[in-house]
């Protein structure tokens, strides 16, 4: 190929426009950021009121498929909230992982109700019935302050030191954690399970990097264009390894839904109905991605790890710290996304070995959802032969 000044000149005008488009978006992504972040309305407000009573009883997630819900508004949207169970027992707080909405603690949080426990759970912004607020990162700042958004809105204190047990569900772990690093005097059991956090990067599939971590570089619509068809595509929602290695980022939504049973049916069809008529969840679930405590949370877990350390220096029990003296670890033995010969060892070292109750159960990353009688009564025994007491 001979090079003449025609073709010098077309490649420094594709060049010029390459460069001139991607500064602007870099400078629409700023100026967006420094904007008024704008309120997606869920679900609930869209579309529910177009739908009749049969077909609202026919959802496999419906607004009154649990118990005793309630609408907190925040400064970042509306939040769905349920709770549930004796007023007086022990409070337990769960967190959801990153595709689902709470309905997935559905059978978790009835076997704690029939051992006396009080629940609370909600689902996070851009999921289920809460508002997304567009344009806002969801970092751990904007998760902790829903939680404190749905704590405060109960008639019960759920405030006070050593006030209730949170579990949280995959990145709900990893949320759950930086919760307990801030405000450690109200939580009397950290729960993880499958927990994020401390998951490798290098598990991270190249297309996964190039998708979520090329933010501003890559247009935001060619990106929710390609994770919503992926979330879609029926294919998509069975775990996928690359060729050269690694774990794709929108498995999570497969692995959390897990083998084929009549309850996993139920969520992918909440999940999938969620893809389509939730206009904040694709965005909610990137910006997770991108932005959410998934990975690199060592110093949260070594602020707790610390804090037990003392604990157990000073000799306190349940009235003044974590019941047990330990977080709680519990994994799936063949969960794809959580390796148990990583994050046991990976939580071990950061927190400390003593600081940590692992229990592995034979299951993979949809734990809470195909064996939560299991989890219940693995939670609760070791609760009860700490001290634990109801109230």
């Amino acid at each position: 190929m001979s090079w003449n000044r025609h073709n010098i000149l077309a490649i420094l005008l594709g060049a010029t426009a390459i460069g001139g488009y991607v500064s602007y978006q870099n400078y629409r992504n700023r100026k967006r950021s420094e904007a008024i972040f704008h309120i997606t309305p869920s679900p609930l407000k869209t579309t529910i009121p177009t739908l009749s009573v049969d077909q609202i009883s026919k959802l496999a997630y419906g607004p009154d498929t649990l118990p005793s819900a309630r609408q907190v508004e925040t400064p970042w949207g509306s939040i769905r909230v349920y709770e549930y169970g004796p007023e007086d027992g022990h409070k337990v707080l769960f967190i959801p992982g990153i595709s689902t909405p709470c309905i997935s603690f559905r059978g978790l949080t009835n076997e704690f109700v029939k051992k006396g426990c009080r629940v609370m759970l909600f689902d996070l912004y851009g999921r289920g019935y809460s508002d997304n607020p567009t344009y806002y990162q969801h970092t751990e700042h904007l998760y902790i302050a829903q939680i404190l958004s749905v704590l405060s809105s109960s008639k019960l204190s759920w405030t006070t030191p050593n006030a209730f047990s949170i579990i949280g569900y995959s990145l709900g772990g990893g949320i759950a954690a930086t919760f307990t690093r801030y405000y450690p005097s109200m939580v009397s059991s950290l729960v993880l399970l499958c927990t994020s956090g401390l998951v490798r990067e290098k598990n991270v599939s190249w297309r996964s990097y190039w998708l979520y971590r090329t933010e501003g570089i890559i247009p935001s619509f060619i990106t929710k264009y390609f994770v919503a068809k992926r979330l879609h595509n029926p294919s998509a929602l069975r775990i996928h390894t690359d060729e050269e290695g690694g774990i794709d980022l929108e498995d999570a939504v497969a692995a959390e839904l897990g083998p084929d049973s009549k309850e996993t049916r139920v969520m992918d069809a909440a999940v999938q109905w969620q893809l389509d008529h939730h206009e904040g969840f694709v965005d909610a679930f990137m910006s997770g991605i991108r932005h959410a405590p998934i990975t690199n949370q060592h110093a949260a877990f070594r602020v707790i790890g610390r804090r037990l350390d003392e604990q157990r220096a000073r000799g306190h029990g349940y009235e003044q710290g974590m019941i047990g003296g330990q977080l709680v670890l519990i994994l799936g033995r063949t969960d794809p996304i959580v390796l148990v010969d990583e994050m046991e060892p990976d939580m071990m070292e950061t927190v400390g070995s003593e600081n940590v109750h692992t229990i592995i159960l034979d299951a993979g990353h949809e734990v809470p959802i195909s064996i939560p009688g299991q989890v219940a009564d693995c939670l609760w025994k070791f609760w009860k032969g700490h001290e634990f007491r109801v109230g």
